[in-house]
């Protein structure tokens, strides 16, 4: 095989188990959808007229870092983030993460999320509904791809 061939090859596999990755990253979210009554720390509980930019940017956190491969090493932005509020309970979070990658190195990964509040404690992630993911430009997970 000459290495023209070799590299269209290996490039066509690395976007294959790309694709396998996301796809096990979403099938799994969504397998333990139940489970996913995590607290953040000392939160208490709040009614819609209590949610803030900083409690939806924190729960935006808790959905981001499972989409990372080393979420213990996540730094979430502290200032650089914008919350704007779709209405109804809906809201957009925009922000960075850097963490590190499968080989080790820290990357910057920009992400989009849209989630809305239900009701219940705000630091519940069951008390959020998750509409829309867009991670470093790739739509990982739209809402509107579960209803038909």
């Amino acid at each position: 095989m000459n290495p023209t061939k070799r590299s269209e090859y290996a490039g066509k596999v690395l976007l294959f188990l790309i694709g396998v990755i996301i796809v096990m990253l979403i099938s799994n979210w969504v397998s333990h959808r139940d489970e996913r009554s995590q607290k953040v720390k000392g939160a208490p509980k709040a009614e819609m007229s209590t949610i803030t930019d900083t409690k939806v940017n924190i729960i935006s956190q808790g959905y981001i870092e499972k989409l990372l491969n080393s979420p213990s090493t996540a730094k979430f932005s502290k200032n650089s983030y914008t919350v704007k509020s779709l209405g109804g309970g809906s809201y957009e979070v925009s922000s960075y993460v850097d963490s590190q990658n499968g080989f080790g190195a820290m990357i910057r990964s920009n992400y989009q999320i849209t989630l809305a509040y239900s009701t219940g404690d705000w630091a519940d992630l069951s008390s959020w509904d998750l509409q829309k993911i867009v991670f470093d430009g790739e739509v990982i997970y739209d809402i509107a791809w579960a209803t038909f």
